[in-house]
């Protein structure tokens, strides 16, 4: 119940900001739970730990939902079913993103979520067509400061982590960091996903833009990944 609370209060700090096109608040201090809010507020990025996911909200017929990468409750819920049926999860994270999103309505002297969502287009994941490339922001990083990504396809979000890959030969063992997606639905190719894929491309291309340009690299003391892009 405080973790539920924790975010609430963290969440509702974000988003306000958000709706009246203010700077966005640094709230990822901290190393084992992180709030950050992504593309200016429609969607938050929680990290625990080593683990990330990502929240958002959605207006549909009238009706907000509000759907988590977590699974929901043991992860058995895919956030693409849920969104095509147009419903919520019932997972802490997608709670108390709701109750945050209830608050600032009431704050702003709006009737509930659906009359905020549909004042702040913009908080609502589903007010722009979705893209036809993944679209990759860096969000935060984790206790050991590896990178934590959020990226969006299809309209549909998914967190990526660099993490170690063991690669084994007959001969030796080698250890990667390669970008590993947390989407449920990409569980079997975690590592190859689109989003992974995205994430890869986007760590290297910072890379060079760097080495180019001459600029100080934002990422320079964030372990990203060592191995090429994986085509997808």
């Amino acid at each position: 119940m405080q973790l539920v609370d924790y975010y609430k209060k963290r969440i509702g700090r974000l988003l306000a900001p958000a709706i009246d096109d203010a700077p966005s608040l640094d709230d990822s201090n901290g190393t084992l739970f992180c709030v950050v809010c992504v593309a200016v507020g429609v969607a938050i990025l929680l990290s625990e730990g080593e683990r990330a996911y990502v929240a958002c909200e959605l207006l549909e017929n009238k009706a907000v939902s509000y759907l988590c990468t977590c699974g929901d409750r043991g992860g058995a819920k895919a956030v693409q079913l849920r969104d095509w049926l147009g419903s919520s999860l019932s997972c802490c994270h997608a709670r108390r993103l709701k109750a945050s999103m209830e608050e600032l309505a009431t704050a702003v002297k709006l009737a509930n979520d659906v009359a905020l969502l549909q004042r702040y287009a913009k908080l609502d994941n589903a007010s722009s067509p979705p893209a036809a490339e993944c679209q990759v922001v860096c969000a935060t990083k984790t206790s050991k400061k590896k990178g934590v990504f959020s990226v969006l396809s299809e309209a549909t979000w998914a967190s990526v982590i660099i993490r170690n890959k063991l690669n084994r030969t007959r001969s030796r063992k080698t250890v990667q960091r390669r970008p590993a997606c947390a989407l449920l639905s990409c569980e079997k190719d975690h590592w190859t996903c689109p989003h992974a894929a995205a994430t890869a491309v986007w760590c290297a291309e910072l890379r060079l833009a760097a080495a180019v340009a001459g600029f100080d690299n934002p990422l320079k003391n964030v372990p990203l990944p060592t191995a090429p892009p994986v085509p997808h």
